[in-house]
């Protein structure tokens, strides 16, 4: 008897393992998956006072990555069909340099400042903590990066499903990047499954602890959360 009540403990602390493990790789698939397109994108860009430089063999680099293991990812997290099969390097290139043009003009017109550890800010947002995280928004190469104090994610989860429920893409860009903006093309990968979706998994990773929650989202959309 006490054998089986071993294996049956055994059994039932592997089946509640399991799906934290499952969870767990799914999230560092989410990032590895994009960290090779970021690298490229990364390695041909610098900063300047006056913002950011493209080098002229990012297009012919962003040829070099296989896109495959981006798009079936594409496909889990709800982007929109026609975006998928349209995607290609020329397309994640077009993104990138649209959002630096933009990230560029903001410079100029003070409106987004470059720190001296090269990210890109929106001048008039002031980087605060409170407990439960840090709140605000960084502007990069690759995409945007949303950090969220535990209250403030929640709140942000109300905000990604009541742009599900009743979606209009335009809306979807605010609710989703803030006053950062976005190249004209992302906003036709986006989709009320998108939407619901971020605000799922922004609401399980936010009730893990109450360290808050960061956010990459990518100008080809898609995106991985984790804990700050």
């Amino acid at each position: 008897m006490k054998y089986f009540k071993k294996v049956i403990a055994l059994g039932l602390s592997i089946a509640l393992l399991i799906p934290v493990i499952s969870i767990n790789a799914l999230e560092k698939k989410d990032t590895n998956v994009n960290n090779q397109i970021i690298n490229v994108i990364e390695s041909n860009v610098s900063y300047t006072k006056e913002g950011i430089e493209v080098s002229s063999d990012l297009k012919n680099d962003l040829k070099e990555i296989n896109l495959e293991d981006i798009k079936e990812q594409m496909i889990e997290q709800g982007i929109d069909s026609k975006f998928i099969n349209n995607f290609n390097s020329d397309v994640i290139y077009s993104l990138v340099k649209e959002n630096i043009d933009d990230i560029n003009e903001g410079v100029k017109n003070k409106t987004l400042k470059i720190t001296p550890e090269e990210d890109i800010i929106n001048n008039t947002d002031n980087s605060f903590y409170v407990q439960g995280g840090s709140t605000y928004t960084q502007k990069f190469s690759w995409g945007v990066r949303q950090n969220k104090s535990t209250a403030a994610a929640n709140r942000w989860v109300y905000d990604l499903n009541k742009s599900s429920q009743g979606f209009v893409a335009t809306g979807a860009v605010s609710v989703l990047l803030g006053s950062m903006g976005a190249p004209i093309g992302f906003v036709s990968g986006l989709s009320a499954a998108y939407m619901g979706g971020l605000a799922n998994k922004v609401s399980y990773v936010n009730s893990r602890n109450n360290r808050g929650i960061t956010v990459d989202i990518n100008w080809w959309l898609t995106y991985a959360v984790k804990n700050q």
